[in-house]
């Protein structure tokens, strides 16, 4: 829904996940909460289907309907919260029940959401007594409190405004924080981004303006921070100019005094978000080293020869290093968007980097990995950019033309595809192409040439796609007989289970693991972590799960199937590909994962692997066509 804007029928989805209407119909209405919370409603229209529109589009034709029924929940909580944190006042559900004229159990479920938004990532908690219910934490705490509400304001409620700009979004603050505040703050930022002429990513800024902007408004109420240790002891004077310059022009405009560990945060924050480079340790370059390497021999490709991506990906990794072992959580707002877009090279990097960061003793996030997974995609781009293609067929034929617009359609990024025929390719220097794609026999071609049909199928397309990124090409051709006998047995595959949970998968799955010896116990305790990091499931109602490769004793898949749906993380699954890979094989990972999401993003395919028999799936797995 969120790839297309076209209406779709629920017979639509019905074919497309393999459910009923009937479900389909109970998925709808089971998401439609959380798809307000992120901006969005279903419009229905009888007879033609439904379609996802963003709220403030409804605004944009109604807008009063931003204050009736079920969008005044938004605001309601957005008041309850002003209560809390900018009021500091004891709250009561009998009373703000009077106030909202709703009843006691929505009070009491807006409070529980206003909890989990509020207390994420601090100490700070809600207390009720004989006076009511209020908040109670250190001034770090209700700072970390005021981001969460903030993120929730400009990121969950944009239906308060019709932009996406930045500075536009900002401005929502000025109700909160004061609109001098947000002014002096706004303009005091970027005017030192602009003297130090910092690069920064949006999300960067956005993350220390409001940071700039909630200390600002702590510090005029003269509340202060503790003092607190970071690691690294990155904090020396020399790191300080930035805050240092920050806090004192915000202070003679605002008249407010600050102190030391005032500065110490905020120059922390600055780190953290890239506005101050941390220099390169021993850890870092090791770092950077490990995953250049096995990113080199899992794409098969030598990236140790662009120096801008080691450039690049050092400056990151040094900062991630810190942000991680300060337990600072970077919101990378476009990480569920990379993980369903790019989820070879997503599942690549984190493979690659799982076994070393556990050594190091702090946990990897998905916005880190995601960040990764961006500059090694966009590396990725450019190498198939410049790939040079040979298409020889028969020109003759009245599918010729055909042909090459079904390749130029499907392969627009590809540089160049120039089309010979069969007798042409001999007064040809073949030297100057990456790739010969041919629909005939060359006898006399000393060069290895992907074969595919007239038509272009769809297994041809997919064949294509893999190949560019491949500098050998023998290693590919070979690859899915060879996957299949390293990593897939028969035993492995489990069909049509009762699982009735993903907690049950991976506890019963787990077991049988262990109990065959295909890995350690800890492989199962991996699994677990990482799913509470962030799920491994896919909109097609398939996930990927798998654990840390030092906890791998034989290389393995296991294939389960359920007879019901079972919900994921964000979506529904009943397809679960269990991939257990050895650490001196980790580099065989994007090799795997390649293997398995070529069959499951093919239609015909996934229906073949989510309703074949034993016999049909293995025959699937082993790369034989089927009609």
């Amino acid at each position: 829904m969120i790839n297309t804007s076209e209406y779709l029928t629920y017979s639509d989805f019905s074919k497309r996940i393999g459910v009923s209407k009937k479900t389909i119909s109970k998925y709808i209405k089971e998401i439609e909460i959380e798809l307000f919370s992120k901006n969005l409603l279903i419009e229905k229209k009888t007879g033609v289907g439904i379609k996802l529109i963003k709220r403030d589009n409804v605004f944009k034709k109604h807008p009063g309907a931003k204050f009736n029924g079920e969008y005044d929940v938004s605001n309601r909580r957005l008041e309850i919260m002003r209560r809390l944190l900018f009021d500091e006042e004891y709250i009561s559900i009998n009373k703000l029940s009077e106030i909202y004229f709703v009843s006691k159990s929505s009070i009491n479920y807006d409070i529980e959401i206003i909890s989990k938004i509020l207390c994420y990532g601090s100490n700070i908690k809600l207390v009720s007594d004989n006076f009511g219910t209020r908040l109670e934490g250190t001034e770090s705490d209700f700072q970390i409190a005021l981001l969460q509400f903030n993120k929730y304001l400009l990121n969950d409620v944009n239906g308060h405004t019709d932009s996406d700009d930045l500075l536009e979004k900002i401005n929502l603050l000025e109700s909160y924080y004061n609109e001098k505040i947000v002014r002096i703050c706004k303009n005091i930022l970027f005017k030192f981004l602009k003297e130090n002429n910092y690069v920064v990513a949006d999300y960067y800024i956005q993350n220390v303006l409001n940071i700039y902007i909630i200390l600002v408004y702590r510090l005029t109420k003269s509340k202060h921070h503790e003092k607190r240790k970071y690691k690294n002891n990155l904090l020396r004077d020399d790191y300080k100019n930035g805050s240092k310059y920050l806090l004192n022009t915000a202070s003679k405009e605002l008249n407010f005094e600050f102190k030391e560990f005032d500065i110490d945060f905020l120059e922390n924050q600055l780190i953290l978000n890239r506005f101050e480079n941390v220099k390169d340790t021993e850890e870092s370059a090791e770092m950077v080293d490990k995953l250049i390497d096995k990113l080199s021999e899992s794409f098969r490709i030598d990236f140790f020869d662009n120096k801008e991506l080691i450039q690049q990906i050092s400056k990151h990794i040094s900062a991630m290093i810190y942000r991680l072992k300060n337990n600072h959580k970077v919101d990378n707002p476009f990480t569920s968007q990379i993980k369903v877009e790019f989820p070879l090279t997503f599942n690549t990097v984190w493979i690659s980097l799982s076994d070393y960061v556990k050594q190091q003793n702090f946990q990897l996030t998905e916005d880190e990995v995601a960040l990764l997974t961006l500059y090694i995609q966009s590396e990725l781009e450019k190498l198939r950019l410049n790939k040079k293609i040979l298409l020889v067929c028969c020109l003759c034929s009245p599918s010729y033309q055909f042909l090459v617009n079904r390749m130029r359609n499907n392969f627009p990024y590809l540089n160049s595809i120039d089309v010979a025929s069969m007798l042409e390719v001999e007064t040809i220097d073949l030297d100057k192409y990456d790739f010969i794609i041919s629909t005939v026999h060359l006898e006399r071609v000393d060069r290895e040439v992907i074969m595919i049909s007239p038509f272009l199928t769809g297994h041809d397309i997919e064949k294509i796609r893999q190949m560019v990124y491949l500098n050998n090409f023998n290693k590919f051709i070979s690859q899915e007989s060879k996957l299949y006998n390293r990593f897939f047995s028969k035993d492995n595959i489990l069909l049509d289970k009762n699982f009735s949970s993903k907690e049950k998968l991976i506890e019963n799955i787990g077991k049988y693991l262990v109990e065959k010896k295909i890995v350690k116990k800890d492989f199962v305790k991996d699994m677990i972590e990482r799913e509470e990091l962030g799920g491994t499931d896919l909109p097609i109602g398939v996930a990927i799960p798998y654990g840390n490769p030092k906890n791998v004793i034989k290389n393995s898949v296991v294939l389960a199937r359920t007879k019901k749906k079972i919900k994921w993380d964000e979506y529904y699954a009943d397809t679960f590909f269990v991939v257990c890979v050895a650490n001196k094989d980790v580099n065989d990972a994007r090799g795997i994962l390649s293997f398995i999401y070529e069959i499951v993003n093919n239609e015909k395919k996934l229906k073949k692997l989510r309703y074949g028999n034993l016999n049909q799936v293995i025959s699937l797995l082993e790369g034989d066509e089927f009609e």
